[in-house]
Order: structure tokens, then sequence, then C-alpha cells
């Protein structure tokens, strides 16, 4: 959004210099134009300004629309309002997509309910609940970090009890990896053995993490 700011102040000093260069041949009435082009983009930088400070359906369509009046009133000659403007959409909001799933034995499990994501420090904590049961999964990770095996917590509660990573389980081993690890999105994949305190143990299978932050 700074970068969308610093376009706007670059094109209202275009604005300003292009018509008053013009000035000096055109009448009162080229005067008046260039006044209402500064307004215009004004108006255009003061709704970017709103849109950045809260980011909503409403501000999103009040910037676009600032944004489709200075290109009509005022032209886009080099297309960077119609790029800002086709970067924004339809200004409607699209759910956070968090869910993380997998396969035990035959059954799919999916935990898209009442996932949480706190932070403390550095360190990450996501929980999640499986839909119309009592089954839930947490992990935790480190802000930021993607590779194999870096998650310093898993757990997954699921036929009644609370089950952790067999990292030495042959021949299938827990194990994980993170692919993307930002603001925005955490994604990876898990699968292996995990085994509970009373050393029963269920070999999950096609695990993946798909959170939009």
């Amino acid at each position: 959004m700074k970068q969308n700011l610093l376009l706007f102040a670059l094109l209202c000093s275009v604005l300003v210099i292009g018509c008053s260069d013009d000035d000096s041949n055109e009448d009162n009435n080229d005067e008046t134009a260039t006044i209402d082009c500064a307004d215009i983009a004004a108006t255009t930088q003061s709704a970017a300004e709103a849109y950045n400070a809260t980011k909503s359906e409403e501000t999103c369509k009040r910037y676009k629309e600032a944004i489709n009046s200075q290109i009509t009133s005022c032209g886009d000659e080099l297309g960077v309002l119609q790029a800002i403007a086709d970067g924004l959409g339809d200004c409607i909001e699209q759910p956070s997509k968090k869910t993380i799933s997998v396969s035990v034995g035959s059954l799919l499990k999916t935990f898209d309910q009442n996932v949480t994501i706190d932070q403390n420090g550095t360190a990450l904590t996501i929980r999640a609940e499986e839909k119309n049961s009592n089954n839930w999964v947490s992990i935790e990770l480190e802000a930021s970090a993607t590779g194999t095996d870096i998650l310093t917590d898993f757990t997954i509660f699921i036929i009644s009890r609370e089950y952790k990573p067999n990292t030495e389980f042959e021949p299938d081993p827990f194990t994980s990896t993170i692919t993307v690890n930002s603001n925005e999105k955490i994604e990876g994949n898990f699968h292996g053995v995990v085994t509970a305190a009373n050393n029963a143990s269920v070999s999950l299978t096609g695990g993946t993490i798909d959170l939009t932050l």
C-alpha cells in the first residue's frame, strides 16, 4: 500500500506539472481542469489511506470508485491506476481457509472448526477441531521456519486419547515438512505413526496443513 500511495503522489505531481505547462498556452478553462484533476487525485489518495487503515468491503469499494473516477476524469496514460483497480478485485472478502486434514486408516479427518493461531514471541501454536466430534489437533512451530521435521510439538486427539509423533517407529516414523510459513499462509504435510501414553499406535497418512491467515 505504501507503494500505492507513492504512485499516487507521483501521479499528482505529474498531473499538476503537466497541466501547469499547458496553462501558459491555454485559457482559464484549462486552469479549472488542472485544479479538478489535482482534487480528484487527492480524493483517490484519501480513499487509499482509508483502505490501508481499515481493509473492508466498504473501504475497498470507495477506493475503487475513486480510482475509476480519476481514470474517467483525468486519464491513466501509464495504466498505473487501472492496475491498482484490477488488483482490488470485486472487493468481496473471501473467507480464510484454515484446514488440517489427515487420514487415519480409511477415515479422513478434517480439522477446520474453531481454528486458533496463537503467537508467543516467535512460537506459533495452532489448534483445530473436527466438526461434530471431540477430536482435535495441535501443532507448534517457530514463525517463518520452513523445512523437514521442524515442528516443536504435534498432538492429535482421536479415538478418545492423545497421540504424539513416534519418530523411531519403523518402517513408518512420523515426519513432517513445512513448505510455506509467512504472515499470510502456512502450508505443509505430515504422515507416519503416532503413539499414545498407553503405547497404542495409529498410522497417519496424507496429512496436510493449509492455513490462510
